[in-house]
Parts: C-alpha cells; sequence; structure tokens
C-alpha cells in the first residue's frame, strides 16, 4: 500500500481455470494463486464460463467496469482464454494511461515475476 494512496494493491485476475479433481471428481482451480497475494487484494474479472462471442458488449462493459480505477499500484495476472486476456490489457492501459504491471510465473523460482509496460510510449 502506498502511503500517499491508501487504497491496497490489487492483483486482477483475468479469469479461474478449473480442472477436474482426480480423487472426488469435483472442480477445482487449476492453478494456485496463493504467491500472488503477496502483490496485493486479489480480484476475479470474470467467471469461468465467460467467453469473447457474440454477444461480446456485455464481458467488455464488465471489463471496463472493474478497470475503471486500474492504476501503477495495481496488477495484471493473465489467465484464462486469450482473447479475454487481450481486451484486459487494453483496458487496463486506457484506464492508467497506457502503463499496465503484469505478473509472469516463474517455475524455476516458484515465485511470480513482475513485468511493467508503456504501452503508449512509441505511439
Amino acid at each position: 500500500m502506498d502511503i500517499l494512496d491508501p487504497k491496497p494493491n490489487r492483483v486482477f485476475i483475468v479469469q479461474d481455470q478449473y480442472k477436474r479433481h482426480p480423487e472426488n471428481d469435483t472442480l477445482v482451480s487449476k492453478f494456485d494463486f496463493t504467491e500472488a497475494k503477496r502483490f496485493g487484494d486479489l480480484t476475479f474479472l470474470l467467471s469461468p464460463n465467460a467467453n469473447p462471442f457474440s454477444p461480446n458488449e456485455g464481458v467488455i462493459c464488465e471489463l471496463t467496469d472493474k478497470l475503471h480505477d486500474y492504476s501503477v499500484h495495481d496488477f495484471l495476472l493473465l489467465t484464462g482464454n486469450p482473447i479475454l486476456i487481450g481486451w484486459t490489457v487494453a483496458i487496463a492501459a486506457q484506464a492508467n494511461k497506457g502503463r499496465v504491471r503484469m505478473l509472469q510465473w516463474n517455475g524455476r523460482r516458484s515465485c511470480y515475476l513482475e513485468v511493467r509496460g508503456d504501452l503508449y510510449k512509441f505511439l
């Protein structure tokens, strides 16, 4: 949390994905997001059933609504449908003048690495 901005950092997860548990056939999250909590409060943007096919205005409106105050203190964790991931990055960048911070899982080190981008810098 930033002293000048009392709002806690957030980690926006595009979409959780599920798999069947081998022992009891229940649906469980495909990923363990525990390490991502070190970067901020976890917020899932879309349901696992969300898809980019028509009508897609509802999905875009939902992303726009949830990311309207995305800031330099927040992160994107890009899991889910690739098209929904693209829309999420575009909407977050628009909300924050092109600047986005993302988390990339590093399997060797078992941790997330921060990746920063300024998508409007060269426009």
